[in-house]
């Protein structure tokens, strides 16, 4: 899953802990720092002969913190995902960014949107912690 790639890379550039990292928008009463990460759109590309794995997906990832300057440095740190290729990604651009302030929670933020050209990926479900849930039925 692409947005695991991302997340993944953010961990690496952010010096953030994933479990600050979350999928999607909109998490009230969060204690910053925290950054999230949403697809916005994914555009698959086809040939002729149909799809040829190939997509353009935009995300939007947003840096949180306590202090506007605090945000700014987070959000920083994530510009350098554009940097990042791999066998999976191909490219990221940096796109645009806008800065938002919500008082009621008294947290600042960054946006930001990156297009980034990937291979599509399918979906897996995390491997369980405790072993063979077959094995776990049984005893």
């Amino acid at each position: 899953m692409i947005e695991r790639k991302i997340r993944d890379k953010i961990v690496d550039i952010a010096n953030i802990n994933s479990d600050r990292i979350f999928f999607g928008r909109g998490l009230r009463g969060q204690k910053p720092p925290y950054i999230t990460v949403e697809k916005t759109s994914a555009e698959r590309m086809n040939t002729l002969d149909g799809a040829d794995g190939a997509v353009l997906s935009t995300f939007q990832v947003s840096a949180f913190d306590d202090e506007y300057v605090k945000a700014k440095v987070l959000a920083e740190s994530v510009y350098s995902l554009q940097d990042h290729r791999d066998s999976d990604i191909k490219a990221i651009h940096f796109g645009t960014e806008s800065d938002l302030v919500d008082d009621d929670e008294r947290v600042f933020g960054v946006v930001m949107e990156f297009d980034v050209r990937h291979r599509e990926m399918a979906y897996q479900e995390p491997e369980e912690e405790n072993g063979n849930e077959e094995e776990n039925e049984e005893t």
